[in-house]
């Protein structure tokens, strides 16, 4: 039963989906998917619906995310300079910097802060403990035990990174897919728009294959512009 559980999630697995699986894999310190940012109380139109940011990811005493994005997602690139309306709307540009900035505003309100940190904490708490139960070893644990015993003091840290694949995430069965050809092609053109990005304030991070190891550096405090600006 639980094979054919797994053969109807694979249905719904999308490239984007398999490139964060490739990812929790080698990266310790993941200790959540998808975390949705529920509505503020005055929250009206788009902004009651739960944006999500695709991973989070315990660094230390520190809590941080990254939006996994595939190569071929259009979100990434455009000619464009980025614009938003006056009531923070996306106009146009890069569509993952409004995404960015969105959950960077979001997160940015104090009572936001606490709550996140209180529930990473008690989340990392809670796999150590059910780990520790079964007998469990391992650097995913280490990740945990220093972010539970980091408390009230540790830091959310923002904004949010961009972990990009540069590469066809292969299926199931572990067969390659013929949408490798426009991974490549896309991944030879996503220069210049990285380089866009990296200009509004934004950590970049391109996998250009299946990683076998950590890909994932610790992220630092900082703010996504919606002016681009030199780069040092």
């Amino acid at each position: 039963m639980i094979d054919s559980w797994i053969s109807t999630a694979e249905t719904y697995a999308g490239d984007e989906k398999r490139f964060v699986d490739d990812l929790v894999a080698v990266t310790p310190g993941a200790i959540d998917l998808e975390m949705g940012l529920p509505a503020d109380q005055d929250a009206v139109g788009e902004d009651r619906t739960a944006p999500r940011m695709d991973m989070v990811v315990a660094q230390g005493g520190e809590v941080a995310f990254w939006e996994a994005k595939c190569a071929v997602n259009t979100e990434l690139r455009a000619r464009a300079s980025y614009k938003e309306r006056p009531d923070n709307r996306y106009y146009e540009g890069p569509r993952v910097i409004w995404q960015l900035r969105r959950y960077q505003r979001w997160m940015s309100r104090p009572f936001r802060l606490s709550q996140v940190r209180d529930a990473y904490v008690e989340a990392a708490q809670l796999l150590l403990g059910l780990a520790e139960l079964w007998g469990k070893q391992g650097p995913a644990m280490d990740a945990w035990r220093e972010l539970a015993a980091s408390g009230q003091k540790t830091a959310v840290v923002l904004p949010p990174g961009i972990v990009v694949a540069g590469y066809c995430p292969v299926r199931a069965d572990g067969l390659p897919r013929i949408e490798d050809s426009a991974y490549l092609a896309k991944i030879k053109s996503f220069g210049e728009h990285e380089a866009k990005l990296r200009r509004h304030g934004v950590t970049v991070v391109t996998v250009n294959g299946r990683p076998s190891g950590p890909v994932l550096p610790a992220l630092g405090p900082g703010f996504i512009s919606a002016e681009e600006r030199e780069v040092p």
